[in-house]
């Protein structure tokens, strides 16, 4: 029975459903279909594009692990955005075309 009784939401009357961090990466990123089949699409293209794409969502951990301060989360969001955008993806690990980027960094900045 998920629907809660009436001493659960007097008890909780504060209380509202959020998703976590890591379901934020997980749910909506790595596993939902929008982003699942444009990731293995460049996970499967070649070694160093997959390698790419783990420190990329590697990255994106960061984020909930180890930055301490808005300030911290801010630079870093940046210089994601900066890295994303960059034309020259040569110097890269492995190259992800210019319009899966713009997917990825849809998903970042939003």
């Amino acid at each position: 029975n998920l629907k809660p009784s009436a001493a659960e939401l007097r008890l909780f009357i504060n209380a509202f459903h959020r998703w976590c961090a890591w379901h934020r990466i997980n749910r909506n990123f790595t596993q939902d279909s929008k982003y699942k089949s444009l990731l293995t699409k460049i996970k499967n293209s070649c070694v160093l594009s997959r390698i790419e794409v783990d420190v990329l969502e590697r990255w994106l951990w960061y984020f909930i692990k180890n930055y301490e301060s808005n300030e911290e989360v801010d630079c870093c969001k940046h210089l994601m955005e900066i890295y994303l955008n960059d034309e020259m993806q040569s110097s890269h690990i492995g190259q992800i075309d210019e319009d899966d980027r713009k997917i990825i960094c849809e998903f970042v900045t939003k």
